[in-house]
């Protein structure tokens, strides 16, 4: 019994990280059920090769504390948000409505934003 778990997360990061990741595999890491930790970064690569610019919709992993500058937020679809503007909100694993590359709409509140 102490084989399986090992053995499924391997598997679960071979699937990930197979450049024939599915749209189903993101919406997995996308709707803000945080997959096993051995699963993070294969959801990261996957986004990333799936999407080559941030787009729609995803949540912020953890606490929101606003944003000042240069401030960053891990988010579920792989990619980091980085604040270029200043304001405050508390929220637990905020809504992120990204509306271009350098706006999102956090929580219902607009941040000027970049992302990597």
């Amino acid at each position: 019994m102490k084989l399986v778990v090992p053995v499924l997360a391997v598997a679960a990061a071979i699937a990930f990280s197979s450049s024939e990741a599915s749209a189903g595999d993101m919406e997995d890491c996308q709707s803000g059920k945080l997959p096993a930790a051995q699963t993070i970064e294969a959801c990261r690569r996957a986004s990333r090769a799936l999407l080559p610019y941030p787009s729609g919709t995803t949540r912020i992993i953890g606490e929101f504390n606003g944003c000042e500058y240069g401030k960053i937020y891990r988010l579920f679809n792989g990619y980091d948000l980085v604040c270029n503007s200043y304001g405050y909100r508390y929220s637990f694993q905020p809504e992120v409505v990204i509306i271009d590359a350098s706006t999102a709409m956090i929580d219902g509140q607009r941040f000027s934003v970049s992302f990597r």
